[in-house]
């Protein structure tokens, strides 16, 4: 084999080892929520649903408190979360 082969080989493998790289970082779960708050439906200002999608497989609700109008992620456990999503659900 010459050098350019060889050369060209070389680089073609280090191509795919990087491809192969970015698909296993890709297909890693990127949620918006990864700790959750628990909160009094009067004391949140607003809220938005982001639906399930190719980056993370759940619904999420970030909401954002009336007092000091921090954003935070409402933990699904909570009556509020079930409370908003009922009425999202109904909605829809």
């Amino acid at each position: 084999m010459s050098r350019s082969t060889l050369v060209l080989l070389l680089l073609f493998a280090l191509t795919c080892a990087e491809l192969s790289a970015a698909l296993r970082l890709h297909s890693k779960q990127r949620c918006l929520c990864r700790s959750f708050n628990k909160a009094h439906l009067k004391n949140i200002q607003n809220w938005k649903v982001f639906h399930p999608s190719a980056f993370c497989d759940a619904f999420e609700i970030v909401g954002m408190l009336k007092n000091n109008r921090k954003q935070f992620c409402l933990d699904p456990s909570s009556r509020a979360w079930k409370t908003i999503m009922y009425a999202y659900r109904v909605s829809v």
